[in-house]
């Protein structure tokens, strides 16, 4: 790996790190109108504007924590599938996915 990309890297990484300190996690709670997108909603500016250079796969990340890990893989592999998607329509996905997560854990 070349020096440059190392630079680039790391100061991905640091960027990363940066904003992830800026986002609080996601904790479902419809009653208390704790939805995935007004959660987004929150933090749309800092994924949209300040996050701007990240690749999309680093803000996918960015989005969800460890125990959301099979929603995260759902939405690596729809930008795999089609390199065009836009950040826009996996917000939209990741809010569907989220919910329909939570929603099934509530029935259970």
């Amino acid at each position: 790996m070349s020096s440059m990309n190392v630079r680039e890297s790391s100061g991905s990484e640091h960027l990363i790190n940066s904003l992830a300190n800026h986002v609080t996690e996601f904790r479902y709670d419809p009653e208390e109108h704790i939805t995935f997108a007004a959660w987004y909603k929150r933090f749309e500016g800092l994924f949209e504007k300040d996050a701007a250079r990240l690749p999309d796969d680093a803000k996918v990340r960015m989005l969800l924590h460890e125990e959301d890990a099979d929603v995260r893989i759902r939405l690596l592999s729809r930008m795999e599938e089609n390199e065009d998607i836009t950040l826009s329509q996996l917000t939209e996905l990741c809010e569907k996915l989220t919910n329909l997560k939570h929603d099934t854990t509530l029935i259970a």
